[in-house]
């Protein structure tokens, strides 16, 4: 499975068509995603979908609660759905960033980017941390206005360690990528300058 992963994010980092069509689809993803919020979700229940609204402040365990008993047998099936999209689109989000990231570490480090590969693998933490903040908030909603304190704070908790996990990867991704850029610019100008010379 990690192999695999590996093998995906390489393969990925080295064709700008595979790259493309996994930019294409977490897009296509997210807008299927937003169109079941708004047309499916948000009239029944008058808020944005949990992560929506985490992705601008944390909500309070209360807020959580608060909205979840909000939700009735049509909009509950329409987060089914949109957590069933929610479930790719940070794969996918992993996916396109990580293979940035090796692009970046190939023309840094090309000797030891065999080495370096592996550890792009801790650029998808927060891929499980998304799916766990999901459960969280499909918990919520199934509960209703009979939740418990517990699952009130479950969402909130994921969603505060998946943010700090999406700074670092994001920080760690920029930092490899501009790197990979600036390492090719110079052995661009490199290679020019020792063709100019024979």
């Amino acid at each position: 499975m990690l192999q695999s992963l590996i093998g995906l994010t390489d393969r990925v980092s080295r064709s700008w068509r595979l790259f493309l069509l996994a930019f294409v689809c977490v897009v296509v993803v997210l807008e299927t995603a937003m169109w079941v919020q708004d047309n499916k979700m948000t009239p029944q229940t008058g808020y944005p979908a949990f992560d929506v609204q985490m992705s601008e402040r944390i909500l309070t365990p209360r807020e959580v609660a608060e909205q979840a008993a909000r939700y009735n047998e049509p909009a509950r099936h329409a987060a089914w759905v949109l957590y069933a999209l929610d479930t790719l689109f940070p794969f996918g989000v992993a996916v396109v960033e990580t293979a940035m990231a090796a692009w970046g570490c190939r023309k840094l480090f090309p000797h030891r980017y065999d080495k370096i590969k592996p550890w792009l693998l801790l650029l998808y933490i927060f891929v499980p941390l998304d799916w766990l903040e999901n459960a969280g908030y499909l918990a919520a909603i199934n509960s209703g206005a009979s939740i418990s304190s517990t699952t009130a704070h479950a969402a909130p908790f994921f969603a505060q360690l998946k943010w700090i996990a999406i700074y670092s990867v994001v920080s760690t991704v920029l930092l490899l990528f501009s790197g990979g850029l600036v390492a090719s610019v110079v052995n661009f100008a490199r290679v020019r300058r020792r063709d100019r010379a024979r």
